[in-house]
């Protein structure tokens, strides 16, 4: 007998209960509880456990390599960058990105992370670290499957907020010290860093607006901070945040209880919080582009902080009537699909070789895949996208150590 959405949500609420009493492992890996009376109440069947699709495009840019290893981040061609990692929240962790089902929404298909993922190749599985195979087929730090397993470098977390920042740095440096494959002090490495979502919907629960505010840019700040101070050779894409109070339109009986578990400060309070919520996304984005702009992250040849800014301006999608198109929100409705992950990863990618100045401020789901060109043959900065910059660079010092050519179509976006 099919199950109505009642059941579905009690036995989700259930799951997520379960989840948290017996422990991260079992609850944000997906992996089904060995308790037989788990699996019992769950009845978990081949309908719940079918996978949505996942989109590739085509790339066929001409691979164009530097003479030696740069030493400026302001020259780096995308075959340079050797290491990719990521910080964030669920949606960088892919939360029921593939889950066609609520009682598998909780499972982490890291391995098609927009930003991070690496699961087989770009004509299958579009990502942006499966664009930078194109032109360097030897990177590391991709997550690949579901789960924990194999998150190398994606180090985002589900449920994160700006204050988990700190800790996501912290395992970043440890990582990338830790592993053999990576060359510490002269890799290239490229950080994505997309954070923020939860700050908004959980503001008007934990902070007034105001603290809310100072907080965020403070966190944001201070993580970006460290990252300077302990790694060499880094490029961070910082990616604007997104007004998560678009999403109230996407209203279903199942979705509306779910956002107001997920989301209460964004999509299911009153008119008036949900205003406030807004202008505090629209804070965010101001305070972000302020912080790139001061020259706080432009003071060392070898480390760079650019905005990424297409969540700026973002609306909902829409079908050809002019409703909502839930093909990009996984079942949930508030987190990526998979064809969502493949269209920020392919925005992320042409907005990353888009000279500052440039960039697109809102997603684009049907562009092909930029290829770098002659005339801006690297990744864009603001020195090299020739934006004027306010703090000239100064000596490198740190502490610690010791030792615009459309090219192939983009698929099924």
């Amino acid at each position: 007998m099919p199950r109505t959405t009642a059941a579905i949500l009690a036995a989700f609420f259930s799951c997520i209960s379960l989840g948290t009493a017996l422990g991260e492992d079992v609850y944000m890996r997906g992996i089904k509880p060995t308790n037989p009376g788990t699996a019992e109440f769950l009845q978990l069947d081949e309908e719940d456990l079918k996978l949505t699709p996942v989109y590739g495009s085509n790339i066929t840019c001409k691979v164009e390599r530097s003479a030696s290893v740069p030493t400026s981040v302001h020259k780096l061609r995308p075959s340079d960058i050797k290491v990719v990692a990521a910080l964030g929240d669920s949606v960088t962790a892919a939360f029921g990105a593939r889950s066609s089902s609520l009682l598998t929404i909780w499972i982490e298909y890291r391995g098609i992370s927009w930003s991070i993922g690496g699961d087989q190749t770009v004509e299958k599985v579009l990502t942006l670290p499966n664009v930078l195979k194109h032109f360097n087929p030897d990177i590391v730090g991709f997550s690949t499957g579901n789960g924990k397993k194999h998150t190398n470098l994606n180090l985002a977390k589900t449920g994160a907020v700006s204050s988990d920042l700190m800790r996501q740095v912290n395992l970043l440096v440890e990582g990338l010290k830790a592993d053999e494959s990576i060359d510490f002090e002269n890799d290239w490495k490229l950080v994505t860093l997309w954070i923020g979502a939860n700050d908004l919907c959980k503001w008007c629960v934990t902070h007034d607006r105001e603290s809310a505010e100072r907080a965020y840019i403070m966190n944001l700040r201070g993580a970006l901070d460290y990252l300077q101070e302990q790694v060499p050779r880094v490029f961070v894409n910082l990616v604007t945040i997104i007004d998560v109070t678009v999403l109230y339109e996407l209203k279903t009986p199942s979705c509306r209880a779910l956002h107001l578990w997920e989301c209460a400060c964004g999509t299911e309070a009153p008119d008036s919080v949900r205003n406030s919520t807004s202008q505090l996304a629209k804070k965010y984005q101001a305070d972000i582009q302020k912080l790139v702009q001061s020259g706080r992250y432009d003071k060392h040849d070898d480390f760079t902080v650019v905005l990424q800014p297409f969540f700026q301006d973002f609306t909902l999608p829409r079908t050809a009537d002019g409703k909502p198109d839930f093909s990009l929100f996984a079942v949930d409705c508030f987190h990526f699909s998979g064809k969502a992950h493949a269209t920020a990863a392919n925005t992320l990618w042409n907005s990353l070789i888009t000279p500052v100045g440039q960039k697109p401020t809102h997603w684009r789901e049907h562009d092909p895949l930029f290829c770098p060109s002659e005339a801006h043959p690297y990744l864009a900065t603001a020195k090299n996208s020739h934006a004027p910059r306010r703090n000239s660079r100064l000596p490198r010092k740190r502490s610690h150590r010791s030792h615009h050519h459309h090219t192939a179509p983009s698929h099924a976006l």
